[in-house]
């Protein structure tokens, strides 16, 4: 009997060993993790909800949902001077206009940022012998925006009016005539959750709706200017330098109709605040006094057409100043661009 005892307890303790084994052999599987999202899927939500964050009333703007937008545009651009110079009803009046400058622009937006660049013909085709560039950014938002110009032009001829016996010179296309000049504009709307700048700015919004609103506006204005008036004592080398502070108002309003057409209107003026504006010529240097009412202005027209994704449609803007010495001496400078523009969502 006790050897079947023992024998007995000898199978019941392989038996609970082999049962051991096969429970340490038993694999439990791993509980599953949640992939964390890739870099750029992270901030495509970050871009999307910061897209998707403004305070917009939704019956009048619509946020398009497409991750990319695409667009090429056809840029044409020229540079405007003129000049005044009266002293005792004598003097002169030139106007003077810089070759058109044409270029071909890409961009490709991700959410709300945009990279683009455009090609000049004269860069490849020597005899067009047209060296007048441009450069400029902007941002474009429902409250605030803003956009920073750099703008050389050397290619400006024209015609000058003598004064008081009105006899015309042509001044020739020459390099002894160029601006170099700086812009920066930013403004501020009043009714940024109905009008959207950025509808007929960028194209990252959709105007719904027909809406406008008063404008607050700050423009900075750095330039340098030579110029001769053939004819006149000013036959030599003049050189102007400005510099101007100015702040101001308009309005901006985006036309929209039933067949899906935006039709945008701002115009924007601003005086001086401060300036510092001098001129030299061959008789010596002079400060432009401050009496002069300075002022900057902005003036913008877009026609859009949007059908599904795609959209096309026509800009055309001017930026101008008016400065000099009161009743003695006046500039007009301005900037005048446009583009025809094609581009989809995606």
């Amino acid at each position: 009997m006790k050897v079947k005892f023992w024998l007995s307890l000898l199978l019941l303790g392989l038996c609970a060993g082999a049962m051991a084994q096969v429970q340490v052999g038993v694999q439990i599987p791993p509980q599953e993790t949640e992939k964390k999202p890739s870099l750029l899927k992270r901030m495509d939500t970050k871009m999307y909800k910061s897209q998707h964050g403004a305070k917009v009333d939704t019956s009048y703007i619509h946020i398009p949902e497409e991750r990319w937008t695409l667009k090429t545009t056809t840029n044409f651009s020229w540079g405007t001077l003129g000049i005044v110079h009266l002293a005792d009803k004598e003097g002169y009046r030139a106007a003077l206009r810089s070759d058109p400058t044409i270029s071909q622009g890409f961009s490709v937006a991700w959410r709300w940022l945009e990279v683009g660049f455009s090609v000049n013909p004269s860069w490849f085709i020597p005899r067009l012998k047209n060296k007048d560039q441009a450069y400029s950014i902007s941002v474009f938002g429902n409250k605030f925006g803003l956009t920073a110009t750099f703008r050389s032009h050397s290619s400006f001829q024209g015609s000058v009016l003598h004064l008081p016996d009105s006899t015309t010179t042509i001044i020739p296309r020459s390099n002894d005539i160029y601006d170099l000049t700086g812009d920066f504009d930013a403004y501020y709307v009043f009714r940024g959750d109905k009008f959207s700048f950025p509808a007929a700015g960028n194209m990252m919004q959709v105007q719904k709706r027909s809406a406008g609103s008063a404008i607050l506006g700050l423009s900075i204005r750095n330039g340098y200017t030579q110029y001769y008036v053939p004819g006149t004592i000013n036959a030599t080398d003049v050189k102007v330098i400005t510099n101007i502070l100015a702040v101001g108002g308009g309005y901006a309003h985006n036309f929209v109709t039933p067949h899906h057409w935006l039709f945008h209107v701002s115009a924007l003026a601003n005086l001086s605040l401060l300036s510092f504006n001098q001129i030299q010529n061959n008789t010596g240097k002079y400060q432009m006094t401050e009496s002069f009412p300075d002022w900057v202005a902005n003036l913008q027209f877009t026609a859009l057409h949007w059908s599904g994704r795609w959209f096309y449609g026509f800009n055309a803007s001017v930026r101008g100043a008016v400065y000099g010495l009161q009743e003695k001496m006046e500039f007009y400078n301005a900037y005048t661009r446009g583009y025809f523009i094609v581009g989809c969502r995606l």
